[in-house]
Formats: structure tokens, sequence, C-alpha cells
């Protein structure tokens, strides 16, 4: 098992490396990602938030969090942190590409902690031919990331036992709660079954061996629990509002519901949640090994039922998840699959192995006396089922994700071809790209005017904001840029301060009532009006 659990781990890093440089060319996929790195950008300057930059409201969108003085993204900060880390290494992808790496070694522990080491590998093996698994870790999105921490937080619970080392207990508390930093929803939903399962140790027959081990680790979970109701404040001025509750803020702040988007009606019937439910259950019996039919092996070791006092966890984690995500809105976007969900592939996989290992164990039995050799059933089954999958589903999403990323990065190649550079750059309008916005965050070290290098893209808004940029930037050179939906060309041009200013006059000479109004939105912010922001 050593051996193969490092090949199996050694190949989902190379895999990771593979899917960056050759699918994604290093991209952000999704603003998501960009609003990530942002927030890195801005822990590594030794800072909680950058101040608002002059004519902010050429930087605002709907990921970023904007006013009052603050400029951050609307997410929390324990993936963003891990991204800063991994800077100071030297690439934000560092730590992502280990814990891709690693969590298939978690999943086998904890299979192994569970129904032993046979079903712990086959569990881990199931993560290598997993697509879902492949193309988040491969993102900057805080999925793999969450995921990560919620393997490890398993396997130290089931660790956690009477007379064990105080370790386990003091640990999970951390890690669950430095998950809670990362997808506040996910931890609540994945550990909830945990506590409860706590709460029945302590009140059980053996409660007052069990409780000083729960006590340390509630303990240590309130450790970065704190932290994060303070960063919390820091950002919305509030303990308990997550900062993605501050919605497309402009000069303000706009609350909405947990889990609902602004530009949708806050009204959810159960007819909502169970089409929502439908489509990730679809998704996933596409997206989790590839081929259409990967919920099968799950189904396998249902009808079998052979069920364990182990499974009961596992279910518990399913249906507190689906129960949480009920609230959401939306089902979420396809280009990833169903991301929401990435917290159950643990399960998924241990459920999965479980069901090859009895299905082998069946075909193998009732196939004994047969010409047919049952032993071979299920191993050609899932070697023709993988093969299906590399030649249709890996290949039609590599080429598409490809052509998504060529797309989002074609206007800035074109500032690159052109070698602009130390210039601010208004950005009338980008390629279409489906659920992704494009707007590349700026670094906030680039608005000092002692500064060069760089370019600084803001959206296409009101021209004062933009002339307000001019004035605090005065050697910078300014251009603006449009997409040619025609000939699928950027076109870049120079930007002069009398062009803004005829606007400005156009703008009062038609409009003298509404001069000091709310702001335009961008011609790319136009373009994805009523596309979701992605929940915590």
């Amino acid at each position: 098992p050593p051996r193969v659990l490092f090949l199996i781990c050694f190949a989902m890093f190379l895999m990771q490396l593979f899917w960056i440089h050759v699918v994604y060319h290093y991209q952000p996929l999704y603003d998501d990602e960009r609003t990530y790195d942002f927030i890195a950008r801005i822990f590594r300057g030794g800072h909680l938030y950058a101040p608002e930059p002059p004519g902010s409201l050429a930087f605002a969108n709907i990921f970023i969090i904007l006013g009052e003085g603050k400029w951050t993204g609307q997410y929390t900060f324990g993936h963003p942190f891990i991204l800063t880390l991994g800077y100071f290494l030297g690439s934000p992808r560092i730590f992502l590409l280990l814990f891709g790496a690693l969590t298939p070694l978690l999943v086998y522990l904890i299979g192994k902690e569970q129904y032993g080491s046979k079903i712990g590998l086959l569990a881990a093996a199931l993560f290598a031919v997993s697509p879902t698994y492949l193309f988040l870790f491969s993102t900057l999105m805080n999925d793999g990331t969450t995921l990560f921490f919620l393997a490890l937080f398993t396997l130290l619970y089931l660790k956690t036992k009477p007379g064990a080392s105080w370790f386990y207990p003091v640990a999970a508390g951390l890690v669950i709660g430095y998950a809670f930093n990362i997808r506040p929803q996910s931890a609540v939903s994945y550990g909830l079954p945990f506590a409860v399962w706590s709460v029945i140790q302590v009140a059980g027959r053996d409660g007052r061996k069990a409780l000083p081990a729960q006590i340390a680790m509630l303990a240590s979970f309130l450790l970065p629990f704190s932290f994060a109701l303070y960063y919390n404040h820091v950002i919305t001025g509030h303990a308990l509002q997550l900062p993605n509750q501050l919605s497309r803020t402009l000069r303000g702040v706009i609350p909405y519901g947990f889990g609902s988007f602004s530009s949708e009606p806050f009204w959810h019937t159960p007819m909502k949640v169970l089409i929502n439910l439908l489509v990730n259950l679809f998704r996933m019996n596409l997206w989790l090994f590839g081929w259409p039919h990967s919920l099968i092996l799950v189904f396998a070791f249902i009808i079998q039922g052979r069920f364990e006092k182990a499974d009961r966890i596992h279910c518990a984690v399913i249906v507190s998840t689906c129960a949480m995500l009920a609230l959401n809105h939306s089902p979420g976007v396809l280009e990833l699959g169903p991301r929401y969900y990435f917290v159950l592939l643990p399960a998924l996989m241990l459920f999965s192995a479980r069901g090859i290992v009895g299905s082998h164990r069946f075909f193998s039995s009732v196939l004994a006396d047969s010409p047919v050799r049952g032993q071979a059933c299920v191993p050609v089954f899932l070697g023709l089922s993988i093969l299906f999958a590399g030649v249709t589903f890996y290949l039609e999403q590599g080429i598409h994700q490809r052509n998504l990323t060529e797309m989002i990065e074609l206007p800035y190649r074109a500032v690159e071809d052109a070698e602009i550079d130390n210039a601010i750059v208004r950005v009338d309008t980008i390629p279409l790209t489906g659920w992704v916005f494009g707007i590349r965050n700026n670094d906030p070290d680039l608005l000092n005017p002692d500064l060069s290098g760089d370019v600084i893209y803001v959206l296409n808004t009101e021209p004062e904001y933009f002339l307000e940029l001019m004035d605090h930037l005065p050697k910078r050179e300014t251009y603006k840029l449009r997409y040619n939906g025609e000939t699928g060309r950027a076109v870049i041009e120079p930007l002069g301060r009398e062009e803004l200013e005829a606007e400005v006059e156009k703008k009062q000479a038609s409009s003298p009532d509404d001069a000091d109004g709310a702001p335009a939105t961008g011609a790319n912010d136009v373009e994805g009006s009523g596309a979701p922001s992605s929940p915590q």
C-alpha cells in the first residue's frame, strides 16, 4: 500500500500540473478565483483590507466589497491566506497542489480506520479517475482546500478515542475551525453530524471518558472561530455578518439573504429545492468519474444492504449537506460540475469502493460455474468505463475549458502584444464567456503613484471616476479596450483627458439633474447581469 499510495498521490500532482499548464494556462477560470487571489495580495502586504481607491467605482463588481473606505473581496480569509503562504514560497498554487496530492492519502487513512486497508486504497485510487476532483483542485477555487481540511478533520475525529493522545481532539478542533474560515456553509453542514455524534458519546455509558476529549476539541475550535468573528467585524462591521453578505457594493452595502442573489427574487419554494437537488444529482452521475453512470457503484453498495456502524456518519454528512444546500437559490454553474457538493467526495468514494468489492464478490460467486469468468466482470466494466471517460468526457471538457480560458485571456494578451506597460486601461467590452465576467482585479500596490509597471484595468463606468484615477496616477498612460465580436479581436486605442471631459459635458447636457446619480454599469457588467455570485 505505501508504494501504491505514493504513486496515486504523485500521479495526482502531475495531473494537476498538466491541467493547470495545458488547459488553464495558469489563468483563473472564474472571477471567484480572481477575488481569492486579490484578497491574498492584500494579505501579502500585511493588511486585512486595502484602502478604497481613487475613482473607486471604476473597480466595482459583485465579487468585490468596495465602500466605506474599504477595498477587498467578498470571501472569508481562510483560503486566501493559504494562497498568501504560497506567494511567499513563489506561487499561490503550491499548497493547492499539495492538498490535491495528499487528499487521496487522507481518504485512504479514513477508509483504513473504518473499513480496512483494501477499501481505503480502492477509494484513494478512485480519486485519481475523478474529473471533479482534478478540475477543481487545478483551479484557485476554495473547494479543494475545504475538502482537504474536512477530510483531515474526519481522520482526526476518528482517531479521537478514550485513552488516545490529546493531539487528535485538539488538532481536530483547530482543523474544523479553520475549515469554517474557508467555506462556512460547508463546514457547518459537514461538521453538524460529528457534533451530534459528540453529544451522543458524552451522554452515553462512557460519557465521562469521552467528555475531556470533546471539551478539548470544542475549545480548540473556538480559536479559529473567534478569528472568523473578528475578521467579519473588521470587514462588515458585524461579527455575525459574513463578507459575502455585502453584495454588489457601490459606496455602501446592500445586504441579501443567506445563499440568495441580489438579482433574483427572494422566494424559494420546495419545488425549486427539489429541482436543484435533481440537477446536481444528474451532474454528479456524470462528473463523479466522467462516465454517464458514475453513481452506479454507490447504487451497487446500497442494494447490497451491507451497512455498517461506520456508514452512519457518512450518510449523515450527505443528508446534512443536501439539507444545507437546499437554502441555495442556484444549483451552481456547469463548468466545474456539482462543486457545492464537493465535500461529499470522500463518502461517495468510500461507498463506491465498497460497491466495487461487493459486486466483485457477487459476480465471482454467481458465475463461478459459468463459462464467463465472473472475476473479470467488474474489472472489465471499470476499465472500459475509465477508457470511455478519457476519450470523451476528459477530452471534451479539456477542449471546452481551454477555449473558455483562451477567450478570457484574449483582451489581456492583446495588451501584452501591444507592449503596453505602466498604463491604465478602461475596459469597454470583453468577450462573452457565459458565467464568467473576466475582469481582472488589480494589485492594490499598483495605485501607489510612486510605483510603475504593470497595467491597471478598470471598468467603463462614469468618466468622472476615470478622471479621478488619472489625477491620482499622472505618470501612467491611458487607453481604452473593447472586444470586436465580428472580428474576434480586441481593439486598443489611446484615451485622452479631452475625450473623457467631452463625455462628462455630454452627460451633463443630456441629463443635468442626474449628473451625480448612480453610476452606470460597465458593458461587461451588463452582459453578466443575473449571473450569481458563488455563495460561500
